[in-house]
């Protein structure tokens, strides 16, 4: 979810380690940098778990990592809820 995890994942594969990263698919299409949107709605949109990152670059990073296998795995851990149900947890 952000460019500091993928760096370590290199560093243990560079080390021989087996490990695998794994990234979720809305962090390649979006960022969290609506997380603070003055719109309660809009923010909401955003939020998921693990948070998407606010810096706007760590997709492009992120995507460049997947392509030279440094990310292994696309993920995804929908689980979507409408704004109403979000309002709920306000």
């Amino acid at each position: 979810m952000c460019r500091e995890s993928a760096e370590e994942v290199l560093r243990a594969k560079n080390k021989g380690l087996l490990v695998y990263g794994e990234t979720l698919a809305a962090t390649l299409g979006t960022d969290g940098s609506k997380l603070w949107d003055r719109d309660w709605d809009v923010a909401s949109r955003y939020v998921m778990s693990p948070s998407l990152n606010p810096d706007p670059k760590v997709k492009t990073q992120l995507m460049k990592y997947l392509g030279s296998g440094v990310i292994d795995l696309v993920g995804t851990d929908n689980c979507t809820f409408c704004t109403d149900q979000k309002r709920m947890g306000r």
